[in-house]
C-alpha cells in the first residue's frame, strides 16, 4: 500500500482527501496551529514560512511516496491585506515543499486554484490562466517555482470544492448554514461563474493521478454545472430543505471590494477526463448524498 502524506489536513479540504484516501493508502498529514481530526496514521507539523528539515525527517522515517499538497493561504482577503506572507506561503514554502519532494523521491501533487482564471467568458482551458488577484498570482507563481523544484509534479487547478465536513472546517455550505440559523441574509452574485466540484471526486482523481503514474501536467478539476452563487444558493436551499428567503441576489459591482471579484473562473475539465478517465458527479447527486 502506497504512503502519502497529505498537507493542510486541518482544513476542509485536507480533511477530505484523508477521509477518501484512507480506504485506498496508508495516509499520513502535517498539521500547523489546529489538531487534524482526520483518520491518519500519523502527523508532523508544518510552517511554511520556517524550516522544513522536519517534514523531511517524517518523509525518510515513513517512506513516504507522494505529497499532496493543500495547505495555503486560501482566502484573497487575508493574502491582500498580508502580501509577504501571502507570498511566502503559498510560493516560497510551497517550493520548498517540491524540493523535498523531488529530493525524496516523492511525487508531488500541487493544489492551485481556479481563481487564476478571469478573462473573458468560461469554461476555461488549461491554456489560459490570467490571475488578478494576489491570491491568485501567487498560486499561479507557485505553479511555475513547482515544475523548476520538482519537474514531475501534477498541478491541479481546483475549482469550489463542496462536501463533507469535521463540524469544525467545513466547506461554504456548513458556512451558509451557519449565517441563515443565525438570522443573517446571504448576498450572492448573480454574475459569478464557478464550477463546483465534489470532495470525493477531488480524492478520485488524486488516485487516478497516483495510480497512472502521470507526471509533469497541469489538470482543471471542476463539475460539469456552469453556475453562478445566487442560482447555486437557490439550489443548496431547495435540496437541504432551506428557505430561501434570506438569499439576496446582487452584482457584483454593489459589493465593497476589500478584494477585487473575479467573474468568471468556470472549468473546462476535458484534459483529465480525456487523460485518466475522470468522471465528476452530477451536482444534484452529490448534494444528496
Amino acid at each position: 500500500m502506497q504512503r502519502i502524506l497529505i498537507t493542510g489536513a486541518s482544513g476542509f479540504l485536507g480533511y477530505n482527501l484523508c477521509k477518501d484516501l484512507a480506504k485506498k493508502y496508508k495516509v499520513f498529514a502535517t498539521k500547523n496551529r489546529t489538531p487534524v481530526t482526520a483518520p491518519v496514521n500519523d502527523t508532523v507539523s508544518l510552517d511554511l514560512t520556517g524550516s522544513l528539515k522536519s517534514v523531511e525527517q517524517f518523509i525518510k522515517l515513513h517512506d513516504i511516496n507522494a505529497v499532496i499538497h493543500c495547505a495555503a493561504m486560501s482566502k484573497a482577503g487575508p493574502c491582500a491585506r498580508q502580501p509577504d506572507l501571502a507570498k511566502q506561503v503559498n510560493i516560497h514554502g510551497t517550493e520548498a515543499l517540491a524540493s523535498v519532494a523531488s529530493q525524496n523521491r516523492c511525487r508531488f501533487i500541487f493544489f492551485s486554484t481556479d481563481l487564476v482564471y478571469n478573462s473573458g467568458e468560461g469554461p476555461h482551458s488549461e491554456d489560459d490562466p490570467d490571475p488578478h488577484l494576489l491570491y491568485s498570482q501567487t498560486k499561479f507563481d507557485a505553479e511555475m517555482k513547482v515544475f523548476t523544484a520538482c519537474p514531475s509534479a501534477v498541478i491541479l487547478r481546483s475549482a469550489l470544492v463542496y462536501g463533507d465536513d469535521d463540524g469544525k472546517y467545513g466547506s461554504f455550505l456548513r458556512d451558509n448554514e451557519l449565517d441563515l440559523n443565525a438570522g443573517k441574509t446571504l448576498t450572492l452574485f448573480t454574475d459569478q461563474f464557478r464550477t463546483p466540484v465534489w470532495s470525493r471526486d477531488v480524492a478520485a482523481a488524486i488516485h487516478l493521478i497516483l495510480q497512472s503514474g502521470t507526471r509533469s501536467q497541469v489538470f482543471n478539476i471542476g463539475g460539469d454545472t456552469r453556475i453562478n452563487r445566487y442560482d447555486l444558493g437557490l439550489k443548496i436551499a431547495e435540496i437541504f430543505g432551506w428557505s430561501d428567503d434570506q438569499m439576496i441576489p446582487v452584482v457584483m459591482e454593489t459589493v465593497t471590494k476589500n478584494a477585487p471579484y473575479l467573474k468568471d473562473c468556470s472549468l473546462d475539465s476535458t484534459r483529465l477526463k480525456q487523460e485518466l478517465g475522470w468522471q465528476p458527479t452530477d451536482i444534484d447527486e452529490a448534494l444528496k448524498v
